[in-house]
């Protein structure tokens, strides 16, 4: 069992980072992958995480 506070402390952890590949033109984004903690939150709130 998790307090809320230490949950959103976690889900939080979940980030979307842009990524620059040495030669390429264009960055890209990359999510970091979900623990099975924050996708079952996820899950839970009927809430997709977009990848």
């Amino acid at each position: 069992m998790h307090h809320f506070r230490g949950l959103l402390d976690h889900l939080a952890t979940l980030t979307r980072n842009t990524v620059q590949v040495h030669g390429a033109e264009q960055p890209f984004q990359q999510l970091t992958v979900p623990t099975d903690l924050q996708r079952h939150a996820f899950e839970l709130l009927d809430v997709r995480i977009a990848v």
